[in-house]
C-alpha cells in the first residue's frame, strides 16, 4: 500500500512524493523521503506566479498545483540512473523533525491494520 492505498494487479506503479508511506503485509512501514523534491516543491509554491495568482487556494491545493507542474517538468539536476542526485547535502535537523510531524503515524498503522483485515475477507 502506498499512502494506504492498496496496490493491484492493475494498478501496480505510482510516482512516489516526498514522505509517501509505503507499507506491507506484517506491518512494516516504510517512509520515502525525497530532499530534493521536497525543496523543489516549497520553491514552486514560493514563486510560482501561477500558484500565487490563485488567491483562496488551501495549502493543499497549492501543493497538489505545485506536485502537477514537477510531475510535468520533473527535478532540475535528477538523474534517473543517479539515485545521489535525489538528495541534498545540507539538509537541516529542522527539515527532518519536519517531516517526521509531517505524518500521521497513528492514521499509517490503521491503514495496515485495515489492509491485513481486507486481506483475511479475501482469504
Amino acid at each position: 500500500m502506498v499512502n494506504g492505498e492498496a496496490m493491484t494487479l492493475k494498478k501496480r506503479s505510482k510516482v512516489l512524493n516526498h514522505c509517501d508511506r509505503i507499507s506491507f503485509a506484517g506491518g512494516n512501514i516504510y517512509l520515502f523521503k525525497y530532499p530534493k523534491l521536497k525543496r523543489t516543491m516549497k520553491g514552486l509554491i514560493d514563486a510560482s506566479t501561477e500558484i500565487k495568482e490563485k488567491d483562496g487556494l488551501t495549502k493543499e491545493e497549492q501543493y497538489e498545483l505545485a506536485w502537477k507542474m514537477v510531475l510535468e517538468s520533473g527535478v532540475e539536476g535528477v538523474s534517473k540512473t543517479d539515485p545521489a542526485s535525489m538528495g541534498v547535502s545540507d539538509y537541516s535537523k529542522e527539515e527532518i523533525v519536519e517531516d517526521d510531524h509531517a505524518i500521521d503515524w497513528d492514521q499509517a498503522f490503521n491503514e495496515v491494520e485495515n489492509g491485513e483485515r481486507l486481506k483475511q475477507e479475501k482469504i
